[in-house]
């Protein structure tokens, strides 16, 4: 495949005219899938075999033949056109047999496939900006603020959001004279009264913490 063939534009316009086109076609072959579903069923009838495959509804097995002509339709758009569309999302990935498979299935499913092409287009786009951010990490602790009587114990929980990585450390702000806390977040206070505090701090970012108070008494 010669990928310097179409711009991304270019190929957007061919898959929407094409995924519109293929989606036209299946509308006006509908009668006719109708119609060969019931000669199909009278047909298994006469051998005394089910009405259809599976004991499948009329519906159900007519959507399974349109999606079939649609993924047909969308292979002889494939093979014409020479659209690869996972080179414009991965250009090492193009050109082999996958992409003409994934290809075929995303034209063939008419503007629902054109659609969530270009959905990914935008998202890939994005990413790849300099000027693109990720979602700021945040921490949240619960409980909060919590009294606990001396030498008692407290379980503390880190809420991690915007990041796959979960785990926190967790440390005594005041630290040995305010107690200890473990890597679960299970607290022991000290056994001076006074107002301590804890923090949970993302693995994944440091700068990204937050923190709890105890009121021992």
């Amino acid at each position: 495949m010669n990928t310097d063939e179409f711009s991304v534009y270019e190929a957007v316009g061919i898959i929407f005219i094409a995924g519109f086109a293929i989606q036209q076609v299946l509308q006006m072959l509908d009668p006719v899938v109708m119609g060969a579903i019931a000669w199909y069923k009278a047909e298994r009838t006469k051998n005394n075999k089910p009405s259809l495959p599976g004991g499948m509804s009329d519906e159900t097995f007519k959507k399974s033949v349109m999606y079939v002509l649609g993924f047909l339709l969308g292979v002889v758009v494939v093979l014409f056109t020479r659209i690869r569309l996972l080179y414009y999302v991965r250009p090492e990935w193009g050109g082999g047999l996958a992409d003409f498979f994934i290809s075929a299935l995303v034209i063939g499913s008419g503007t629902e496939g054109v659609n969530t092409f270009l959905k990914l287009l935008s998202y890939v786009k994005d990413s790849q900006n300099p000027l693109y951010k990720s979602p700021d990490i945040s921490v949240s602790i619960q409980p909060s603020d919590v009294p606990v009587a001396s030498g008692g114990t407290v379980k503390f929980y880190a809420l991690v959001s915007n990041t796959t990585n979960k785990t926190v450390r967790w440390d005594v702000v005041q630290g040995a004279t305010g107690g200890t806390i473990d890597s679960t977040g299970l607290y022991t206070a000290p056994a001076a009264v006074g107002t301590y505090q804890v923090r949970a701090i993302s693995d994944v970012d440091p700068e990204k913490m937050n923190s709890a108070t105890i009121h021992v008494s």
